[in-house]
């Protein structure tokens, strides 16, 4: 509709969508032709605050094994002992699940 009219307002009122939505569309039909307009996955590619260092990983095992402390406890313990406070719980749950004997 934007190719036949050249209007971007009109092209935005008649669709229901904003400006910016229709600027994402153009600009992924031109680079990838249709294919672009299908839904793509919004999900991070990558989520760096979520990465458990070695020296943090030695912190939470030592927690879990020698205190028996769950994952809220020992999410709330490294941030009272300044090793983390980013650490969320799912990253926490996995290391602990991955590394039980």
């Amino acid at each position: 509709m934007y190719l036949e009219t050249g209007d971007a307002g009109l092209t935005c009122q008649r669709c229901g969508i904003s400006r910016p939505t229709l600027r994402k569309w153009i600009r992924r039909y031109e680079q990838l032709g249709t294919d672009g307009l299908a839904s793509q996955s919004r999900r991070p590619h990558h989520s760096p605050a979520q990465k458990v260092f070695a020296e943090q990983t030695q912190w939470i095992l030592a927690l879990r094994q020698e205190r028996q402390l769950g994952v809220r406890r020992i999410q709330n313990e490294l941030v009272r002992l300044h090793v983390s406070d980013t650490l969320k719980y799912l990253p926490l749950r996995r290391l602990i699940s991955d590394n039980q004997s």
